[in-house]
């Protein structure tokens, strides 16, 4: 075969390779945002072995690997986000998951080893950080660095870093600051100061779906305001809303059967859970609780 037929069918074939690997990159992110982990992951270990440097495939496969959420699979994860990083270190979306997954698996293994943990959660900041000079708009960059602020110890925390990411938040995305700024109150149990923030929004729109739906949370965690509690996730269950994305329906339907529940409401509460199960099947804390009831006596 003449030289040049030689060397065009040769490229002919790489481009095809090429084509042929971003179509199979393609079908995995399907098959991840469709749950379906171990298909993904096969064919994106099947990528990165024929394609080391191919750093999107480190990523995705990253993903699919800490779709198990155990230890041993956090680990992996994090080799994989880790060489995507290494390969493209000023990608800013892979900056933020490589982050992420670190600050994750620093809350996992916390309880074993402090010193580990913080070694982790410190990579996961850093990282976030770098994310944020390449693309000031990640708000999963800003919504870790939060986090890490609100929850490491001193030296590490830093409440004014940490209300500071939450203000730029509030300003991108007014939904996830306020589900944020409600949780963070809750978990250090300032139940006043989360009621106060689902308040002033209930009160600039008092159908603001998230507003309702996390006062209604904060009365189901702290079992206080029960009542209102309760009428607000019954007015939120009958809205549609954007906000369904940050709080979904399925979630305001277990947290009315929890107040349900503590009102000793049986019968109400087990239809409540069992409204949430039918809106989204895997809800976990629903399918407990409906286990949960079943097993009670007299139930």
């Amino acid at each position: 075969m003449p030289l040049r037929p030689l060397f065009l069918s040769i490229g002919l074939l790489a481009v095809a390779a090429r084509c042929a690997a971003v179509d199979d990159i393609e079908a995995a992110r399907n098959l991840i945002q469709a749950r379906k982990y171990s298909e993904a992951k096969a064919i994106l270990v099947r990528i990165v072995a024929a394609e080391p440097s191919n750093a999107g495939a480190c990523h995705d496969l990253g993903l699919a690997c800490k779709a198990s959420r155990s230890l041993p699979a956090y680990e992996e994860a994090l080799k994989w986000l880790a060489k995507a990083v290494e390969i493209a270190p000023n990608d800013a979306h892979f900056l933020a998951d490589y982050g992420g997954t670190s600050m994750e698996f620093a809350g996992m293994i916390r309880s074993a080893s402090i010193t580990r943990a913080l070694g982790y959660a410190t990579k996961g900041r850093d990282a976030m950080e770098k994310s944020l000079t390449l693309d000031p708009e990640n708000l999963n960059a800003r919504e870790g660095l939060f986090q890490f602020y609100t929850q490491a110890p001193w030296p590490f925390g830093s409440g004014s870093k940490a209300a500071a990411q939450l203000n730029e938040i509030r300003k991108r995305n007014p939904d996830r600051g306020l589900r944020l700024g409600v949780l963070a109150a809750a978990r250090t149990k300032d139940y006043a100061g989360a009621f106060k923030l689902c308040e002033d929004a209930i009160a600039m729109n008092p159908e603001n779906y998230l507003g309702l739906c996390l006062y209604g949370q904060t009365a189901a965690i702290s079992g206080l305001r029960i009542e209102r509690g309760l009428a607000s996730l019954q007015k939120a269950c009958g809205l549609a809303s954007p906000a369904q994305n940050v709080f979904s329906k399925s979630n305001a339907w277990f947290y009315l059967g929890s107040i349900e529940e503590r009102l000793k409401r049986v019968p109400e509460a087990r239809s409540a859970y069992e409204t949430a199960l039918g809106i989204d099947p895997g809800n976990k804390f629903a399918a407990g609780a409906v286990a949960r009831i079943s097993r009670s006596p007299g139930s």
